[in-house]
């Protein structure tokens, strides 16, 4: 997913992401980015690395409404 891609490539130099760069590396096939998954999940997943607050929920409200308007073609765009 190309949020993560951006979200290692300019963060990779704080404390908390290069402690978990195997998660957020685009060039490893077990990253993040090739792992698409329940909101549940991903804010557990965070929340056990200790960077829930990273990513606060209007983020994840962002990130989850595009990947809905992507896959399924709703969102504020969408004439109905």
């Amino acid at each position: 997913m190309l949020f993560f891609d951006d979200v290692y490539r300019t963060n990779a130099h704080t404390p908390g992401i290069a402690a978990h760069a195997y998660m957020f590396d685009h060039r490893l096939p077990d990253s993040i980015v090739y792992r698409p998954m329940p909101r549940q999940e991903l804010e557990s997943l965070l929340g056990s690395i200790g960077l829930e607050s990273m990513f606060h929920e209007r983020l994840l409200d962002a990130l989850y409404l595009a990947l809905e308007a992507f896959l399924f073609g709703s969102g504020p765009d969408t004439e109905v």
